[in-house]
């Protein structure tokens, strides 16, 4: 049996991050595919098998820059009356109770000590972290320890908090207001402390409160045990009067020792780590909310310099491109740029009288394609498998649905395809996302997020 470590995760996912902020590699957003998936428009799961990176490649529409981009988790907002689990170095995931949670404030805090009863039971949060605390946890009414990590930046909750995601980033020491406050956090940060301690077996018959000692190659970590007929319930660390955690530090490793108490059977337990890859809880939120995703985003507006489709043309896919290149084989490098093929008519009238993904077929030729959109004389097709790939012939005449009804004929004054921008065959498709139909108009902003996860 094997597995792929958090840290080959990790690592894959910051080359990935650090190639897409070099501004000499290039990332996009596109959107195309406007003829519909089928009758009954059922939306096909994208396999990543070639057929379906040469489909997109063919159905793209336009593309905007994906400058954008933050490690990003899944969101979990604070909510009265939840379970919270605390911080566990055994735990791969979150997990069906998690470990952080976001407040309306955009205030992000880890819970490093649950609430439980006397009988061991965990208990629901009912008091919302509140404080800015970069040096230590702080303890709620409602018995719950949180540390505090970091505030969403404004600018970065636009971009990519949602429903679903919470971006996560490190500060730096030039940053001021809630960055500053990131920062202030990341630079206390305390290597080797423990989080705190997990009950494996709580033993039996114990006639009274027993001793925890840690013990391990880093100081001043201290515990108490709690007893409810018998059982040890639960173990928490010591705080004082400030409601800090005696964490202590410098733990690499540590093991717990419980006696005393005179039990029937003894209890054991052992030490929650929070050496979180040698620098300490805080100081990188990343490692803190174990990120394994990224987010890009952009967010086409209208017709974005004439690039993207308006009046009622939509959209059903969305890929990640990398490196895209013009018609001439050089490097895109607008923010954005269209992506379609067209035929040139002699006329703007008839090039323009079709009707959104309208069928049109060359009256000598018998070639056929999708009508995308026009401009003036130009007629924006996409062909593909069920179309076919035969060519158009110069001077004849192309046939389809008219926009107001019955047919539209328009005469090519060149049968020749043509690329408006980017040269579709060219380009890395590193993400396809299938989804219903998406109408534009011109008054319209979409905010597309593409979250890639390791």
């Amino acid at each position: 049996m094997a597995v792929i470590t958090n840290d080959f995760k990790r690592m894959a996912l910051r080359k990935l991050y650090d190639d897409a902020s070099d501004v000499t590699n290039r990332y996009y957003i596109g959107i195309g595919k406007s003829e519909p998936w089928n009758d009954a428009e059922t939306v096909p799961t994208p396999t990543g098998s070639i057929r379906d990176d040469r489909l997109a490649r063919q159905g793209l529409q336009s593309i905007k820059s994906a400058a954008n981009l933050s490690f990003v988790v899944s969101r979990y907002n604070w909510t009265s009356g939840t379970i919270y689990n605390a911080w566990d170095d055994n735990d791969l995931t979150v997990g069906a109770n998690p470990y952080y949670i976001i407040t309306e404030d955009n205030r992000v805090y880890m819970c490093v000590q649950e609430a439980r009863n006397a009988s061991g039971t965990q208990t629901a949060s009912t008091v919302k972290p509140t404080h800015i605390d970069p040096l230590k946890a702080v303890k709620t009414a409602d018995g719950y320890k949180w540390k505090y990590l970091y505030t969403v930046l404004s600018i970065n909750a636009s971009a990519y908090l949602s429903a679903n995601f919470l971006p996560v980033r490190l500060a730096d020491s030039t940053e001021t207001g809630t960055g500053a406050e990131q920062y202030a956090v990341q630079d206390a940060a305390v290597r080797g402390q423990i989080l705190g301690i997990k009950v494996i077996n709580g033993g039996t018959g114990y006639s009274s409160t027993p001793t925890v000692t840690i013990t391990g190659n880093g100081t001043g970590a201290t515990a108490t045990a709690y007893v409810t007929g018998g059982v040890v319930t639960h173990i928490f660390l010591d705080s004082d009067a400030d409601s800090a955690m005696a964490m202590g530090r410098g733990y690499d490793f540590a093991g717990v020792t419980i006696s005393g108490g005179s039990p029937t059977t003894a209890a054991s337990a052992r030490a929650v780590v929070g050496d979180i890859y040698g620098a300490g809880i805080g100081a990188d939120p990343r490692n803190d909310l174990r990120s394994t995703s990224l987010m890009f985003n952009a967010k086409p507006d209208g017709i974005e310099e004439g690039n993207f489709y308006v009046g009622g043309q939509d959209f059903r896919q969305v890929v990640l491109i990398q490196d895209p290149v013009d018609s001439n084989g050089s490097a895109i490098t607008s923010t954005t740029a269209n992506a379609s093929k067209y035929l040139v008519a002699d006329d703007a009238a008839e090039a323009g009288g079709f009707a959104n993904d309208a069928l049109i077929t060359g009256v000598s030729s018998n070639a056929q394609a999708r009508f995308v959109a026009n401009a003036a004389d130009k007629i924006y097709i996409v062909q593909n498998d069920s179309t076919g790939y035969n060519a158009f012939t110069t001077g004849e005449t192309v046939s389809g649905n008219a926009a107001g009804g019955g047919t539209q004929n328009a005469t090519l004054l060149s049968g020749r395809l043509n690329y408006e921008n980017t040269y579709q065959p060219n380009g890395k498709i590193l993400y396809i996302d299938n989804r219903a139909a998406v109408v534009r108009d011109s008054g319209q902003t979409e905010d597309i997020k593409v979250v890639i996860t390791i």
